[in-house]
């Protein structure tokens, strides 16, 4: 897995960095918005809680300080009025009474 050959091709070849292939395959191919390479590169793992990918991203990256994302977010959001982050950035928590 992670390793492709074309007809006519003596060995595979491994696929780029960022993409990855399934046994048999002929192509490389890029993740969707919300994903990674696994790591052997043989298929796409969902991003975690509080990190996000873009399609084609070699990795998830980290919401910035302030934002949320659920697992398999292509994007990080702020959260509605009276709420913030839980502690790993993957949902929001209301703002206890008495704070804002």
């Amino acid at each position: 897995a992670g390793r492709f050959a074309e007809p006519g091709d003596a060995d595979c070849s491994a696929c780029e960095e960022g993409t990855y292939a399934p046994i048999a395959s002929a192509t490389c191919l890029g993740c969707s918005a919300g994903y990674m390479p696994n790591e052997r590169a043989s298929g796409c793992q969902h991003c975690p809680r509080g990190h996000f990918a873009r399609t084609g991203d070699m990795n998830c990256s980290r919401c910035a300080l302030g934002l949320y994302s659920p697992p398999a977010s292509s994007t990080c959001s702020t959260c509605e009025k009276g709420f913030v982050p839980d502690s790993d950035y993957g949902a929001c928590d209301a703002c206890p009474a008495g704070r804002f």
